[in-house]
């Protein structure tokens, strides 16, 4: 059964085998990212499938352009979101023990992101 939670708050009690997110690593500030990934080595350490879904750059750049308007869209609405490096999100992870398995191709410019740990 899902569970929903802010990365702001305190994670769910319990255990857990999987974690996915879909279309948050952009609309977040980095801070909320950095947090989600602080959960998982505190609160969350049973979940062991990690999976992240939106538009991530690819060493600092866009694979569309049609990613580049939607970031400049995003930091017109708010300077704090924006399409994240998929390299910073796989340092994020790999410090707190998750390696990228895979990068999965996505319709409309998207990957999931699929870590293991």
């Amino acid at each position: 059964m899902p569970v929903e939670f802010d990365v702001f708050q305190s994670a769910p009690d319990g255990q857990f085998d999987a974690l996915f997110t879909a279309n948050t690593c952009h609309i977040m500030p980095k801070e909320g990212v950095e947090a989600l990934f602080n959960h998982l080595a505190d609160n969350l350490k049973s979940v062991k499938l990690l999976c992240i879904y939106g538009p991530f750059n690819d060493n600092g750049h866009f694979t569309s352009d049609s990613n580049r308007a939607f970031n400049q869209s995003l930091r017109t609405r708010d300077s704090q979101m924006g399409i994240r490096d998929k390299q910073w999100i796989a340092k994020l992870a790999s410090q707190h023990g998750f390696h990228l398995k895979n990068t999965h191709t996505m319709p409309a410019n998207n990957q999931l992101l699929e870590f293991q740990r």
